[in-house]
């Protein structure tokens, strides 16, 4: 819970509402997150950009990340 909560704060995580049925593609352009994207979650199963997904749709978009 800790984890969700600092992510929630530090504003790495965010929620967006899908107003009209698009593609995860469509999506992931407006968010500006285009060859930034390694991983696409719909309802909790692995999706892809070609998706079409809905305002009742949950999607989680995971970014790449570097570490050392």
């Amino acid at each position: 819970m800790e984890q969700c909560i600092e992510l929630l704060e530090t504003g790495i995580y965010s929620e967006v509402q899908v107003k009209e049925e698009r593609t995860v593609n469509d999506l992931v352009k407006e968010l500006g997150l285009e060859g930034k994207v390694i991983g696409i979650l719909v309802n909790g199963k692995k999706g892809d950009l070609n998706q079409r997904i809905t305002k009742d749709d949950k999607v989680v978009i995971l970014p790449n990340i570097a570490g050392g």
